[in-house]
């Protein structure tokens, strides 16, 4: 049924701030202009009811926050396999304590208070390397005075 003046709409009053039953006044084209709140008989622009914006806000967070562990979760998918298979035949205790001013190079073992036990995989500038935790890969500073 299309919206005409007169009829009650659901809404939020800006003035008593709540959701409630607002009357119609105004209209232009197939668009709510002016309602007046049946509470406190305020008049002003037809807000919609906090109730759906606020549901609508959690459904959309929710559905953000999902997809953020989803790709955490797959970004050290597979991690922890590939680091056992670097990590083969090696001597851990020789693995080094992170610092930002350690000089890396490839294959190089390394331990870091957050992550743990890494490998270097690449060292593309010479003060960053890619280290290969059980998480997932990281980009760390390296070679730094």
């Amino acid at each position: 049924m299309p919206y005409v003046p007169g009829t009650t709409i659901e809404g939020y009053c800006m003035k008593c701030k709540a959701d409630g039953g607002h009357t119609i006044i105004e209209m232009e084209g197939l668009q709510i202009r002016l309602v007046r709140c049946e509470r406190c008989k305020g008049e002003g622009p037809f807000r919609v009811p906090r109730a759906k914006t606020k549901a609508k806000l959690k459904e959309t967070a929710e559905r953000r926050r999902a997809a953020a562990r989803k790709r955490h979760v797959e970004s050290g998918k597979g991690a922890a396999d590939t680091l056992r298979r670097l990590l083969e035949d090696r001597d851990l205790t020789q693995a080094m304590k992170y610092a930002v001013s350690l000089t890396l190079g490839v294959g190089d073992l390394v331990t870091h208070p957050s992550f743990g036990l890494g490998v270097v995989t690449a060292v593309n500038d010479p003060s960053k390397a890619h280290i290969l935790f059980e998480a997932g890969e990281r980009v760390m500073a390296c070679n730094r005075r």
